[in-house]
């Protein structure tokens, strides 16, 4: 994936799915998003500490 998504800083060191394909789950170095896997919408985020 080398498009960059909104809502997401710097490089993604995982991606994960959940169990019934609606969400997608980035993570960066400090933060987990989660989008929407059908229409790519930003659903949350968790800042993480460092």
């Amino acid at each position: 994936m080398n498009r960059p998504k909104k809502g997401h800083e710097g490089r993604i060191n995982a991606l994960a799915a959940s169990n019934d394909d609606c969400h997608l789950f980035a993570a960066t170095k400090g933060r987990v998003t989660c989008y929407d896997i059908h229409n790519g919408q930003l659903l949350e985020f968790l800042e993480c500490a460092n």
